[in-house]
């Protein structure tokens, strides 16, 4: 995890970025630590049992693993959520915010792509259906990066074998992104972007007579649509500031898939043995479980690791320079 935040100080494009591989770097989040010491405690009160039982009591074995073990699992395993839920928002502060522009052809969402990352990334004409494809850029606001997507006008009328893959390429952005800017040009949700689309908000574009808010969105909402121009970059702020009030407040040390992974593996494990714990039979298993979480806790820090995920990690680095 030091050598993943190390190339992640390396990559950083912004101080939030920055500040946020060094604290991993530097051992700056405790829960993961504690959970392992937690762990460590419950696998080797689980072990003193297996290995001494001949020389404890009946009733001593009752107290080491309802004290110690089922203390340490309930323990490791909050902290081990705590780091689970943190997941979406540590990504976030590493990666970026990811947002798609999706809606109907014509309605503005190059135009919208251009106007946010103050670039000319993709081509706008009054020619309906121009975006075939996903085209994206970024910007950086309030020091968080933000990857803006652009994709194909989503019509269901179409019988264009191209605009056709552009549109399914266009809802698939939308599942995969992190917020979903829907633009219209009458605040009126298309029918067939209607599905339930999660931390979405929703446009009314080419308002060019629009009063500017600056950052208070909620004064150029109306009915919960937000009302901006981006031809004349009207509410554009507003649209910023409405898309980083979206992103996860909460946040850990984990932020790559491998260590997600990792960490579900872990809980699963420790979850798994608690259950055998509580049918107070079989420590065998609990201790065979306890060790499957002890490797994913150890995977995850380095401790253990094949030849695979060693390979994962430093190829991001160029070795030699």
């Amino acid at each position: 995890m030091q050598c993943e935040a190390l190339a992640d100080i390396i990559d950083s494009q912004t101080a939030e970025q920055l500040n946020y591989g060094n604290k991993r770097y530097d051992g700056g989040f405790t829960a993961l630590g504690e959970g392992e010491t937690l762990l460590k405690t419950a696998l080797s009160s689980v072990e003193a049992v297996l290995h001494y039982s001949d020389e404890l009591e009946e009733n001593e074995i009752d107290d080491v693993v309802m004290k110690d073990v089922y203390g340490a699992l309930d323990r490791a395993i909050a902290q081990l959520e705590k780091e689970k839920a943190g997941y979406a928002g540590g990504k976030i502060r590493n990666d970026g915010f990811k947002v798609a522009l999706i809606g109907q052809p014509n309605v503005g969402k190059s135009t919208l792509l251009n106007t946010l990352t103050e670039s000319e990334r993709a081509i706008v004409t009054d020619i309906a259906g121009t975006t075939r494809d996903i085209i994206d850029g970024e910007y950086v606001y309030n020091d968080r990066k933000f990857t803006v997507i652009d994709t194909a006008g989503i019509n269901a009328e179409t019988s264009d074998a191209v605009e056709k893959i552009g549109i399914e390429r266009a809802i698939e952005a939308a599942k995969n992104a992190d917020a979903v800017v829907i633009v219209t040009v009458d605040g009126k949700m298309p029918p067939e972007i209607s599905e339930n689309l999660p931390n979405s908000v929703v446009l009314n574009n080419k308002c060019d007579e629009t009063h500017d808010v600056g950052q208070e969105y909620v004064r150029a909402q109306v009915n919960g649509v937000l009302n901006i121009s981006a031809k004349c970059g009207k509410n554009i702020i507003a649209l910023k500031q409405c898309l980083y009030d979206m992103c996860p407040k909460d946040f850990g040390s984990i932020c790559n898939h491998r260590q997600y992974d990792c960490v579900i593996r872990c809980l699963d494990s420790l979850k798994e043995a608690k259950q055998e714990s509580e049918k107070a039979c079989g420590l065998e298993i609990v201790a065979a479980l306890l060790y499957e979480a002890f490797t994913a806790i150890s995977e995850l820090h380095g401790t253990v690791a094949d030849e695979s995920i060693i390979t994962t990690v430093f190829e991001r680095f160029c070795v030699g320079k």
